[in-house]
């Protein structure tokens, strides 16, 4: 398809509070969340896919494929990729990319205040502000 071009350029100070965001919503995300993740890489990737920020691969009849037919799709899918399955039905989620020629200012600002909400909730904080604050006076 066509690529999108940005009307307005994304900021990179928007783009380094984002990412000290994830870094100090890793450090502190609780022990006893259903999701443990790995690494704050990890933690932007699921976060990343539970605001809808993916992309979905369906397998059809992944019954009748092989386990290295199987590997060879969710590699293809990216670093973190999470499965789901309903029956014989096979879904490959990963997140989409952030790079600055994916991913319009628009949707920067949309997803990254999705992710901002949910780390707030997640975390019982009030605002990612106190959130990076909190990190910074800890460093």
């Amino acid at each position: 398809g066509a690529v999108q071009r940005p009307t307005q350029r994304r900021s990179s100070p928007q783009h380094r509070r984002f990412f000290k965001m994830i870094t100090a919503a890793f450090d502190q995300w609780p022990h006893n969340h259903a999701f443990q993740p790995d690494d704050a890489e990890h933690l932007r990737a699921w976060l990343l896919c539970k605001v809808g920020y993916r992309k979905t691969v369906q397998l059809d009849d992944a019954n009748a494929m092989s386990v290295p037919m199987l590997r060879a799709a969710f590699k293809a899918a990216g670093h973190h990729a999470w499965f789901h399955t309903a029956g014989t039905d096979v879904w490959i989620i990963a997140p989409k990319s952030m790079s600055f020629s994916e991913m319009g200012h628009r949707t920067a600002c949309d997803v990254m205040a999705a992710i901002d909400e949910l780390i707030c909730d997640v975390l019982g904080v009030r605002s990612t502000d106190d959130l990076l604050r909190e990190a910074e006076h800890a460093a």
